[in-house]
């Protein structure tokens, strides 16, 4: 009885905790709207697309690697979900709420180990506080269970009710450009090998994690849609480091046997393809996408 009288008025002291005091006081009410990575501008364009050929799910590897323009010079229809550090918890949340207006022929889900071992909070942070929140919202935040995800689903709800970012325009960025369909280009750079250190460590699986992937998998197949899942190719370094490589791909052809790995006879250069440890360049992007081309192609054509 006493949580349920505790709760209006928590809620009451989140919100007014959140318009009043400064940044700076709000450590644990993290609010990114318009936030790194183009989230707010991504998931408002996804409300303008239905009846496209290819969806692509998944972390930053996601809407920084498949470039959409590429794809549709080929002549697809696209659009590029990808978040940072997104996790199954926040794609499942993304396919639940537009697969099936976006109706794809081909979805790619890019799957990083890591987000299998991570508690989502990061990318829940940053979709609830770029895209509208309901239920299914709610019940996304109790998976990850954080304080911080409860008092920043309190605060954004009472934003969209009262439609206080109907006006909002997201902010260019000085090393980032957005490009229509979803993905981001960053301004050529290269990765410094000299600066990599090794921090080996075992994948640990998140259960939560794991039983979202299930639902998304099996989502995307009872609608007769195509998938691929797709590890993209990270520095050389980087992928050594990783302890429990085999044991990941063995999962991941559990749920897919078409999965594909591209690091494994990956011929990317570590300096000349990549921006940091594992995020590709320019160049690896082109590189990247031709080779995944073929792929595309066949999977639509079934």
């Amino acid at each position: 009885m006493f949580l349920v009288f505790l709760l209006p008025i928590y809620v009451v002291l989140v919100i007014g905790y959140g318009l009043i005091m400064p940044d700076s006081f709000k450590k644990n009410l993290n609010y990114k709207l318009g936030s790194y990575g183009y989230t707010y501008t991504r998931l408002k364009e996804v409300k303008e697309k239905e009846n496209i050929d290819i969806l692509i799910l998944g972390s930053s590897h996601a809407y920084r690697g498949y470039d959409t323009s590429f794809f549709e010079y080929q002549g697809y229809k696209i659009m590029n979900l990808g978040t940072s550090a997104q996790t199954p918890l926040q794609t499942k949340l993304l396919v639940d709420r537009y697969l099936d207006v976006l109706n794809p022929k081909l979805v790619i889900y890019d799957v990083y180990p890591d987000s299998f071992s991570s508690d989502g909070l990061e990318s829940g942070l940053d979709i609830i506080s770029n895209d509208y929140n309901c239920f299914d919202s709610f019940k996304m935040v109790c998976k990850i269970n954080h304080v911080k995800s409860y008092n920043l689903f309190f605060y954004t709800s009472f934003r969209d009710l009262m439609k206080m970012n109907s006006n909002f325009e997201e902010k260019k960025s000085k090393n980032d450009k957005y490009v229509k369909g979803g993905y981001v280009e960053k301004n050529l750079s290269f990765f410094n090998l000299k600066k990599f250190k090794s921090n080996q460590k075992h994948l640990v699986w998140n259960q939560k994690q794991l039983v979202a992937f299930e639902h998304i998998v099996s989502k995307i197949k009872g609608k007769k849609i195509e998938l691929m899942l797709v590890q993209a190719p990270v520095t050389s370094v980087f992928y050594e480091n990783q302890k429990d490589n085999e044991v990941f791909d063995s999962k991941m052809k559990f749920y897919e046997p078409s999965y594909i790995n591209f690091n494994i006879s990956n011929d990317l250069n570590d300096t000349l393809d990549f921006y940091d440890a594992h995020h590709l360049n320019k160049n690896g992007i082109i590189k990247f996408n031709n080779k995944i081309l073929p792929l595309v192609l066949n999977k639509l054509k079934k």
